[in-house]
């Protein structure tokens, strides 16, 4: 196996192990057809609305890896309310941010090689307006919540970084 790969997004070649998992848009925008995504969604890279009743957030799912300082994470998206999306919104460029008290929100994703994470409860931590919002998965004997808790060795790590999630439209 290469020890580099060539990214799709920018065509350079990134270490193996530094390719993180991505899923491009929740769930329930998937679910629509091409046309009824058009017409009902509001889709930016990191907020995105389903008839302006259903909001979510694009963050990201540190997991701890054993033997690394840095964590692998896997980049996903959660459901909030209209409040909390609205207190997000309104603290995105801010740089006190990070400050904010922890805010719920659902996973609005599968995630793949561990059963089905879709409405799994999480807390999001806003960062910085320079990062994505870190996810943690509220206490759950779900698989993807214990290995965020107890870390990963690498080679699990690059198993979720070996994923092509190619999401169909129903």
């Amino acid at each position: 196996m290469a020890d580099t790969v060539i990214c799709d997004t920018c065509g350079k070649a990134h270490p193996r192990e530094e390719i993180e998992l991505v899923l491009v848009l929740p769930q329930p925008i998937f679910e629509l057809s091409d046309d009824e995504r058009a017409k009902r969604c509001d889709i930016s890279g990191d907020m995105c609305a389903i008839d302006r009743t259903r909001f979510f957030i694009r963050g990201l799912l540190p997991i701890p890896v054993r033997g690394r300082d840095v964590p692998y994470r896997i980049g996903l998206w959660a459901e909030v309310d209209e409040p909390t999306f609205g207190r997000i919104y309104a603290l995105w460029e801010d740089p006190s941010q990070g400050d904010e008290p922890l805010l719920p929100a659902i996973l609005a994703n599968d995630v793949p090689l561990v059963p089905s994470t879709m409405g799994i409860e999480v807390d999001i931590r806003l960062t910085s307006p320079n990062t994505r919002p870190d996810f943690y998965l509220r206490d759950t004997p779900h698989p993807l919540a214990v290995e965020q808790r107890r870390g990963v060795s690498a080679h699990r790590a690059l198993e979720y970084g070996n994923r092509t999630i190619k999401p169909s439209a129903s």
